[in-house]
């Protein structure tokens, strides 16, 4: 069998599913604090949560361009998701890191979140 090779330096890929490749963002709570990044970090459609490569759960949000974007897990963050289902728009807020009230000398990724209220 004769070994061939195609030129696709002229090619243009698109998705198999018809949708635009919008992209993926990862946001680390970490870099943020090593950046000395605070205020709104994200507004969008929280997707959930799943078990992230390190044993915490990242959240997965589609931002309000339709990329989707995953925040690296963070105690405070997931404490303050308990309690909004997938497909709530929210606000995530990065307040950097702050003392733990429960571990004295420690410090956390401190987030706010907030989610949208219908209009009446």
């Amino acid at each position: 069998m004769e070994n061939t090779t195609t030129d696709t330096s002229n090619v243009k890929w698109v998705r198999t599913d018809g949708t635009e490749d919008v992209g993926l963002t990862f946001i680390n709570p970490s870099k943020l604090a090593k950046d000395g990044v605070t205020g709104v970090i994200l507004e969008g459609e929280y997707l959930g949560a799943a078990m992230g490569r390190f044993g915490k759960n990242d959240f997965k949000f589609k931002d309000l361009s339709g990329k989707t974007v995953v925040i690296n897990g963070a105690g405070n963050l997931e404490y303050n998701l308990k309690n909004v289902e997938p497909g709530t728009l929210v606000q995530i807020s990065y307040l950097g890191k702050r003392p733990m009230k429960n571990n004295p000398g420690k410090d956390s990724h401190g987030f706010k979140v907030l989610k949208a209220q219908d209009a009446e």
